[in-house]
């Protein structure tokens, strides 16, 4: 309910000595949280505050906490809370501070019971990694163990083989998504991620918006893999040039040929059967761009055809490495039907 969370919960212990009868509680609490809110100003609408009350058999209070945090920066959070338990002389108090980097976890608590002494308690979490297919080093936040990564190059394929060659261009701020994580290719191209479950089919899928060039065509645009634990899956993401694919569709043949809009075009790859749909502007003329290099055959959609009462011939086109389109420009002729 807005900005508030609260979750009940009812536990039962049974405690059985040797020489005494077994004794049976019953317990019943409630946890809420109260999320931040933009209306509670520049100093509070970052805290969040958490609460928990405990009764035993709902008459006796046994247990009683409130809990407030707010970052400091975007990798650094600070807590402050106050709990009671029943039978302790008083209030204990916490600080705790939190800080999440890229290459490691910190936290720093500091607690003090009524009548008690302070203590203090500082844990440290990270991991060296080490990438075979590259041998480098880095360092990640956390444990490690058990876990799986994934690192690699994104890069423009100029000569169509699916595979980095020396010499051939790789391409910065290309945004992956790889399961739930999102990385982006530096400025050589290359991008390596951590912390994904092993053994778990993860999705990589490239970003087509964030190309630098609308020609640009992922070779795979989606794989799905199946990381093994303790190391890094080198997976390289090849981009090729595509075509522009373009040209008219006319009633008629020659230039006396009237332009015809709204014809259903269908462009088939001639190998794969991959099928790309695309329909003709007012004028007849139509384009479409990102045209994966191979062999396609462009037609008029059969329906249009029926529906016209007209036949018109399939042209065939290449789309080559270097994205030519040959021919260039592709009439297609709608002709009455015998």
């Amino acid at each position: 309910m807005g900005a508030a969370r609260l979750l009940p919960y009812a536990r039962l212990e049974r405690e059985s000595l040797t020489d005494a009868p077994a004794v049976t509680r019953t317990y019943a609490g409630l946890t809420g949280f109260l999320l931040p809110r933009a209306g509670w100003g520049r100093l509070l609408r970052e805290v969040w505050v958490r609460a928990g009350l405990e009764l035993e058999g709902l008459r006796r209070p046994s247990l009683a906490s409130v809990t407030a945090a707010r970052p400091v920066t975007h990798t650094t959070r600070v807590e402050m809370g106050v709990s009671w338990v029943r039978g302790l002389s008083g209030p204990s108090f916490t600080l705790t501070l939190s800080s999440f980097l890229r290459s490691v976890r910190s936290f720093t608590s500091v607690e003090a019971a009524s009548g008690g002494p302070a203590s203090i308690t500082q844990l440290v979490q990270g991991s060296v990694l080490y990438d075979r297919g590259t041998g480098a080093m880095t360092l990640a936040a956390g444990p490690s163990l058990q876990r799986s990564g994934m690192a690699g190059r994104v890069f423009l394929d100029s000569n169509g083989n699916g595979r980095y060659d020396i010499g051939e261009q790789g391409l910065p701020r290309v945004r992956l998504q790889i399961g739930s994580v999102t990385a982006f290719s530096d400025g050589t191209g290359a991008y390596r991620v951590w912390d994904i479950l092993a053994f778990e089919p993860v999705t990589v899928t490239v970003d087509s918006l964030s190309f630098e060039s609308p020609l640009w065509v992922a070779a795979v645009p989606q794989q799905l893999l199946l990381p093994q634990p303790n190391r890094f899956t080198t997976v390289d993401i090849p981009l090729v040039i595509g075509g522009v694919v373009e040209g008219r569709v006319s009633r008629g043949t020659g230039a006396a040929g009237q332009g015809l809009g709204g014809v259903g075009l269908v462009l088939a790859d001639r190998i794969s059967g991959a099928r790309r749909a695309l329909t003709s502007f007012s004028d007849g003329s139509f384009y479409t761009l990102g045209v994966k290099p191979g062999e396609y055959e462009l037609s008029v959609d059969p329906r249009v055809l029926t529906r016209l009462r007209a036949i018109a011939e399939s042209r065939l086109l290449t789309v080559t490495a270097s994205g030519e389109v040959t021919p260039a420009v592709l009439e297609l002729e709608l002709l009455a039907s015998p």
